[in-house]
């Protein structure tokens, strides 16, 4: 007998070790977290499940050591996940604000993009709303989006904009190798379970002098 997602009985959780260092030892620096984010979305057996940061004892380095089993992490990412919305659908204040940050980003990819380069790649780019908040302003680079949840590109490539899924262990079928002036990953590196893997793939798309502009919370 078949179960709907609401009933679905998450996997045990994942405890991992720094990344950095490998260490195991860690100090606690919250108590035991829910997702309230996303309260209301998740299978009721989800929302009581506790996460904790801690502090790695060896390097210092801050990260998330309790995690969900990877097949239970799309329950995390449903189709009505914020980020797979446009910013016309968050109301006309969110719109306002998202057109005066892209108006910066541009301002600041030409700033930063390597001389007769004009490849910009956003990885982790959800339905592409910068991208498309970026052609919205006349940006004429090359642009390519990048995500693991092939639904929401879509929409980008209903304006014409190249999108692609993939991840870290995939990206270099679409995106040649030395061949992108920026990256842009905006709040995204906080959401992978392998960071360093993800940075290593993206330096290797990266064309010489090329940059990685990116912003977590």
């Amino acid at each position: 007998m078949s179960h709907s997602v609401s009933e679905r009985i998450p996997r045990p959780l994942v405890s991992v070790a720094c990344e950095f260092c490998g260490s195991t030892e860690g100090e606690p620096l919250t108590g035991a977290l829910v997702d309230e984010e996303l309260a209301d979305e998740l299978p009721v057996a989800f929302r009581t499940l506790t996460f904790r940061f801690v502090r790695c004892s060896n390097c210092g380095l801050v990260y998330l050591r309790e995690r969900p089993d990877m097949e239970d992490v799309p329950c995390y990412y449903p189709d009505t996940y914020k980020c797979f919305q446009s910013y016309d659908q968050r109301g006309f204040i969110m719109n306002k604000l998202a057109r005066s940050v892209a108006h910066r980003k541009l301002r600041q990819i030409a700033s930063l993009m390597p001389r007769g380069n004009q490849t910009l790649l956003d990885y982790g780019c959800g339905s592409g709303t910068w991208l498309s908040l970026l052609k919205d302003l006349g940006c004429t680079y090359r642009m390519i989006g990048t995500d693991i949840t092939g639904g929401p590109l879509e929409e980008l490539r209903r304006r014409g904009i190249e999108a692609h899924q993939c991840d870290e262990t995939t990206l270099r079928r679409y995106v040649e190798p030395g061949s992108v002036g920026a990256v842009h990953l905006f709040h995204v590196i906080e959401h992978l379970p392998h960071a360093s893997r993800v940075l290593e793939s993206i330096r290797e798309v990266l064309a010489p002098g090329g940059v990685l502009i990116g912003q977590t919370p």
